[in-house]
């Protein structure tokens, strides 16, 4: 068993690099959840980024709206 977990974790730290360039769906709907964002009337303040952890949806709700 211990065995299994380990080959887990080092093929995904052997793939993970790759991650960025090949998320493309994960990318599509960051940006789209910061569009429809965009679109509400939030308060100027903190903003919580809940998405899984890669960042995308930080980058893309700063894009879409800088200074929040």
């Amino acid at each position: 068993m211990k065995y299994e977990s380990e080959l887990i974790i080092k093929n995904f730290n052997d793939a993970s690099y790759k991650y960025n360039l090949n998320a493309k769906i994960q990318k599509d709907c960051a940006l789209h959840l910061a569009y429809l964002c965009s679109k509400l009337s939030i308060e100027k303040g903190i903003w919580a980024d809940l998405g899984c952890g890669t960042g995308f949806l930080a980058e893309a709700l700063e894009h879409l709206n800088p200074n929040q």
